[in-house]
C-alpha cells in the first residue's frame, strides 16, 4: 500500500475542507457579518486549560528523570541531580540570581556546599511537582536547605510541622533551631509555648543544659505562667546546683529576675532566707530584704512600692475559661466557680472577701473589679480588686454613690458604672473610674432612671438596655447610648418588649438582650440589635425562662449562665450559636443555682485559675428593707407621719429569698453571722432620719413602720391585685403568712413587745379587716455605740409570743 499517496490524499481532503470553510466565511458579505449574534454584546473570553501547567511540569519532570534536555547538574555530597535552569530559576529566587547574574550561569555543573543531598533531592522534586512530605526524619535538614534556596513555602511547611511537634521535652531545642535559622514565627511560637508550660519545661533535662543568658531571658518574661513565684526560685537554685562551681557566679544576676515580693511571707522566711547559696551573696540578701519590706506594707501602700520584682506576671495565650462570681443562692454569697472548656467541668476558685450580689464586674489591665452591689445588709459603693497573679484582693477608690443592680462595662481603658438602686431610689446617674488617677468621677446622667439595667459596649459606644424605673414602677424597653467623646447619652430604638434584669452580650458586632422580665412574666425570648440597621430583631428563644443571668460572648458563642425562672435559682448554662440560630445546653451545671451573678470569659492567668469574671447583669431583689432606725430615749410609742418622705419603690416583681414550706410554722432564724458588720435593721447613715423610721424606747414598746418598708411588704403580699393571698406567691419563711384569703390594703406593720437582742414575731396589721398576720421573726440588734441597753428584763407585761389573734 502506498502510504505516502494516502497521506497526501488526506492532507488534500483536510486542506479542501479548510479552504471550503474559509471560502464559506469569506463569501459572507459585510452586511451579513454585522448581523452575526454576539453574546451580550461582548467578546467571548479566551479559552483556558487549567490542566496545562500541571501537564507541562509533569512532562518536564519526566524529561529530568530521563536526563533529557537538562542543562545543569546540581551536586551535593557527591550526589548528582540533573535539572533545567529555566525551571529552577522560575521557582527559586536563589537559582534565578545564580543563573542570570553570577559565574554559575555559564556552568553546567554546580556544587552546592553545606546542603544535604537528601534535602536537595526533596526540594528539586518539589520544584517540579509542588509536593513535599515533611517528617521527623527530614525536617532538620529540609528546613535549612529550603531556607538557603529561598523556597519559602517549604520552609513554612517545616515550621508548621515543628509547631505541632512542640513538647516540654523538645521546645527549648526547637526554639534554638528557629533562632539559628531566622524562623521568627516558629521562634515566637516556641517561646510562647515555653512560657505557658514553664512548670513542665524546667523539669526536663534540656533546661539544665541552657546557658545563664538563656535562663535569664526565660525567667525575666512577664508572660511566664507559674502557679507561684516559688517555682521560679526553685528552678534557679536547681540550675545553679547542676554545675555549682561554674554557675555560682551567675546566681545574683538570675535572682534579679525572681520576684521575691510576690511570694508568701512564710515561704520567704522558711525557704528563701534559709537557702545557703543566698546567705553567702550580699546582692541576694538585698533582694530578700526588699521582699520583706514589701510584705510589711498594708493595702494601697503596696501600689506605691514599685520595682521590677513587684510587678505581677501577666500570662497570655492561655485557654479561656468561663467564670461565675457571687450572686444569690439564696443569700448573697462569696463563692466563685470556673468552667474549664477542655475538661468540661466546673470547679471552685478563690472566694471574694465579702458577700456580694447585684454587683457590676469588669476586667481591666488583668485585674478584676467587683463594683458596688448588695452585701446582704446594705447597698454599697465599695470596689474590690482581685489580682490573679498574686491571688490577693485589695480595695479601690469607692464610687460616689451606693449602687446595686447597676451595669458595669469597660470602655476606652476606663470602667463605667451605670444606673442601679441606692436603697432609696433608682438612679439615672453614671460614673467613670480612671485607672491612671485611681478615682471615680461623674459623667452625664441618663434620661431615665434604670435599676436592673444591662450594659454592653459596641463600636466604642456604651449601651444601657432596659431596666426598671422605680418612679413609674415600670419595666423598660427603652435603650440609651453613651458617647464618651462628647459626654452625652442619646436614644436608641426601643426593644420589642420590656425587659428588666435582662442579660446583655456583644457578639460579632451585634448586641443581644437575653431574657429578663416584665412584671410577673419571666422571659425566655432574645432580641438582637444591629447598629448598622438601627433595628432590634428577635432570635430563637432560650430553652428556659431566665432573668438576672450572667451573659458572656466566647469563641463565637453566647453563654447565658444561671439566673432564676421566677420560682428558683438556676444552675444550668445555655449556649447560643448565631450561625444556626439555635440554643443548646452546656453538658454540666454549676455546683449551685445562682442569680444576680456575673459571668465572663477570660484567659487563665495562673495554673490554678484563681480568677474572677468581668461582667455582670443583675436585677434587684425587692425585699422589705424599710429601715428600723432607733435611738435610746424613753419613748414608749411613736408613729411617723405616713406622708413624710416616702421613698421610691423598688422592683415589685422580685423573688422572695429565705423561703420555708407554706403552712409550716416559721422557725426562729439563726443569729446573724459574725462577718456581717451591720444588721439590715441597723440605721442606714445615708438615708435621712426623717423618712420611714419608727423610734422605740428602752422599755417594752411598740413600733409602727410606715412608708417604704410597708410598701414593699405590701407589694410582696398583695402585688397589684390588692389581695393578701398566701397562694398569690409561694410565700414562705421570712414573708410567710397564715392569711387565708383576705382583701384590703395594709396600713402599717406592728412590732409587739419589742426587746433588744431577742427574736420576736413581726405582724402585719390590716386596718380595713381588723386582722393581723405574722410575717417575720426578726432580731433587733443592740447598737454597739449606745450608752444604754435595750436588753434585759423590765417590769410590766411580758412579751406576747403568740401575738395578736390570727385569722
Amino acid at each position: 500500500m502506498d502510504l505516502t499517496s494516502d497521506q497526501d490524499n488526506v492532507m488534500e481532503r483536510q486542506g479542501s475542507c479548510l479552504l471550503l470553510r474559509c471560502d464559506s466565511q469569506n463569501s459572507l458579505d459585510e452586511s451579513s457579518q454585522k448581523q452575526l449574534p454576539r453574546s451580550g454584546g461582548k467578546d467571548k473570553p479566551p479559552y483556558r486549560n487549567y490542566h496545562h501547567t500541571q501537564r507541562a511540569f509533569d512532562a518536564m519532570n519526566l524529561l529530568r528523570k530521563q536526563r533529557l534536555l537538562c542543562d545543569v547538574i546540581l551536586v551535593a555530597d557527591t550526589v548528582e541531580i540533573p535539572a533545567h535552569k529555566m525551571v529552577l530559576a522560575a521557582c527559586s529566587p536563589y537559582f534565578y540570581a545564580m543563573f542570570t547574574s553570577f559565574e554559575e550561569s555559564k556552568q553546567d555543573r554546580i556544587v552546592l556546599q553545606e546542603v544535604d543531598h537528601q534535602a536537595l533531592q526533596i526540594l528539586i522534586e518539589y520544584v517540579y511537582t509542588s509536593e513535599v512530605q515533611v517528617t521527623e526524619d527530614n525536617v532538620q535538614v529540609l528546613l535549612p536547605a529550603a531556607n538557603l534556596l529561598q523556597l519559602t513555602d517549604v520552609r513554612d511547611a517545616c515550621c508548621e510541622f515543628l509547631q505541632v511537634q512542640l513538647h516540654p521535652t523538645n521546645c527549648l531545642g526547637i526554639r534554638a533551631f528557629a533562632d539559628l535559622h531566622g524562623c521568627l514565627e516558629l521562634l515566637t511560637h516556641a517561646e510562647s509555648y515555653i512560657e505557658q508550660h514553664f512548670t513542665e519545661v524546667v523539669d526536663c533535662e534540656e533546661f539544665l543544659t541552657l546557658s545563664h543568658h538563656q535562663v535569664s531571658k526565660l525567667i525575666c518574661s512577664d508572660r511566664l505562667t507559674v502557679p507561684s513565684e516559688e517555682q521560679v526560685f526553685e528552678c534557679v537554685i536547681t540550675w545553679v546546683q547542676h554545675d555549682l562551681d561554674a554557675r555560682h557566679k551567675h546566681l545574683a544576676a538570675l535572682m534579679e529576675h525572681v520576684r521575691l515580693p510576690l511570694m508568701s511571707q512564710e515561704y520567704l522566711m522558711q525557704h528563701v532566707e534559709e537557702e545557703p547559696l543566698l546567705k553567702a551573696d550580699l546582692q541576694c540578701k538585698d533582694y530578700i530584704i526588699e521582699a520583706l519590706k514589701y510584705h510589711l506594707l498594708k493595702g494601697d501602700s503596696k501600689t506605691t512600692f514599685r520595682t521590677p520584682r513587684t510587678k505581677p506576671r501577666q500570662p497570655v495565650g492561655l485557654p479561656k475559661v468561663l467564670l461565675v462570681v457571687g450572686g444569690q443562692a439564696p443569700k448573697a454569697i462569696r463563692s466563685v466557680e470556673c468552667f474549664d472548656f477542655k475538661e468540661e467541668k466546673w470547679y471552685q476558685v478563690a472566694e471574694m472577701p465579702t458577700r456580694r450580689c447585684r454587683a457590676g464586674l469588669a476586667v481591666l489591665h488583668g485585674k478584676v473589679y467587683a463594683v458596688g452591689g448588695f452585701n446582704g445588709s446594705l447597698r454599697v459603693r465599695t470596689v474590690d480588686v482581685y489580682d490573679a497573679a498574686l491571688d490577693q484582693w485589695s480595695t479601690c477608690d469607692h464610687m460616689e454613690a451606693r449602687r446595686s443592680t447597676l451595669g458595669v462595662a469597660v470602655l476606652g481603658n476606663c470602667i463605667y458604672a451605670v444606673g442601679g438602686f441606692d436603697g432609696s431610689t433608682g438612679l439615672n446617674t453614671a460614673e467613670m473610674f480612671d485607672p491612671t488617677t485611681q478615682k471615680w468621677r461623674s459623667i452625664a446622667p441618663m434620661s431615665t432612671r434604670r435599676s436592673s439595667v444591662g450594659v454592653g459596649v459596641l463600636y466604642g459606644l456604651l449601651y444601657a438596655v432596659g431596666g426598671y424605673d422605680g418612679a413609674s414602677r415600670q419595666c423598660l424597653s427603652s435603650v440609651e447610648c453613651y458617647t464618651p467623646e462628647i459626654d452625652c447619652w442619646t436614644s436608641v430604638p426601643d426593644m420589642g418588649c420590656r425587659r428588666s434584669g435582662a442579660g446583655v452580650g456583644v457578639l460579632e458586632g451585634i448586641l443581644y438582650a437575653v431574657g429578663g422580665h416584665d412584671g410577673p412574666q419571666v422571659r425566655k425570648s432574645v432580641e438582637a440589635y444591629d447598629p448598622a440597621k438601627r433595628m432590634w430583631s428577635p432570635v430563637s428563644d432560650m430553652t428556659f425562662c431566665r432573668r438576672n443571668a450572667g451573659v458572656v460572648a466566647l469563641n463565637g458563642f453566647l453563654y447565658v449562665v444561671g439566673g432564676d425562672d421566677g420560682c428558683s435559682n438556676l444552675s444550668s448554662v445555655e449556649v447560643y450559636n448565631p450561625k444556626t440560630d439555635a440554643w443548646t445546653m452546656l453538658p454540666s451545671c454549676m455546683g449551685i443555682g445562682r442569680s444576680y451573678a456575673g459571668g465572663q470569659q477570660r484567659r487563665r492567668d495562673v495554673v490554678y485559675a484563681k480568677l474572677l469574671c468581668s461582667y455582670a447583669n443583675c436585677d434587684e431583689n425587692s425585699n422589705a428593707e424599710g429601715a428600723v432606725g432607733y435611738d435610746h430615749q424613753p419613748i414608749i410609742y411613736e408613729t411617723i407621719d405616713p406622708n413624710a418622705s416616702i421613698q421610691e419603690d423598688e422592683n415589685i416583681y422580685e423573688t422572695i429569698e429565705d423561703m420555708r414550706q407554706e403552712g409550716a410554722a416559721p422557725p426562729p432564724p439563726p443569729a446573724p453571722p459574725a462577718d456581717e458588720q451591720q444588721s439590715i435593721y441597723d440605721v442606714n447613715p445615708d438615708v435621712p432620719s426623717c423618712s420611714t423610721y419608727g423610734r422605740i424606747g428602752n422599755a417594752y414598746g411598740r413600733i409602727d413602720i410606715i412608708g417604704h418598708g410597708i410598701g414593699r411588704i405590701e407589694r410582696h403580699l398583695s402585688s397589684s391585685c390588692g389581695s393578701i393571698n398566701s397562694n398569690h406567691y409561694a410565700l414562705e419563711s421570712i414573708y410567710g403568712t397564715n392569711a387565708a384569703d383576705s382583701t384590703g390594703r395594709i396600713s402599717k406593720i406592728s412590732v409587739q413587745w419589742l426587746l433588744a437582742n431577742k427574736w420576736l414575731p413581726l405582724w402585719i396589721a390590716n386596718t380595713e379587716t381588723g386582722r393581723d398576720y405574722r410575717i417575720i421573726d426578726f432580731l433587733l440588734a443592740q447598737r454597739a455605740d449606745s450608752e444604754e441597753s435595750l436588753g434585759g428584763d423590765h417590769d410590766g407585761q411580758p412579751p406576747n409570743e403568740q401575738g395578736p389573734s390570727q385569722s
